[in-house]
């Protein structure tokens, strides 16, 4: 429906990322592999986006994120401050945002899920993705 969106891990303190890739979607990601006490930036990139919004549960103790307005490219049209963060832009456009996370020295080790979801046009149907935050043990 919607072409192209993109989600990398660019920097990383010390865990890995792999890619995950499906050809039928429109929201591509990553999916980081973290220790306790470790950062890294998400990148997203997405095409012909109209809204933007970034899940992850509050619920989810040890993994933090923030948005910096500089880390989004082009500037929103629309900034919403609720849970979850959204943005929007009053002509689809590319779109580049990072966002930072931290795991918190005494995380919980597991998998824990974020989404990404997009819409074109407020007509659209919107596309959300569904990707995984590894916390590995620290030992």
């Amino acid at each position: 429906m919607v072409p192209g969106c993109s989600h990398r891990l660019i920097e990383n303190t010390g865990g890995t990322d792999s890619e995950t890739s499906n050809a039928d979607s429109s929201i591509q990601g990553a999916e980081p592999q973290l220790t306790p006490g470790e950062e890294a930036t998400l990148t997203l990139t997405a095409t012909d986006v109209s809204s933007l919004t970034f899940n992850l549960p509050d619920s989810i103790a040890g993994i933090n994120y923030s948005f910096n307005p500089d880390g989004i490219s082009p500037t929103p049209d629309n900034i919403d401050y609720s849970y979850p963060p959204g943005w929007s832009w009053e002509n689809p456009t590319s779109v580049d945002l990072e966002i930072p996370i931290s795991v918190s020295h005494d995380a919980t080790p597991g998998e824990y899920q974020y989404s990404l979801e997009k819409e074109q046009t407020d007509d659209d149907e919107p596309v959300t993705e569904t990707f995984q935050i590894t916390i590995l043990d620290d030992a």
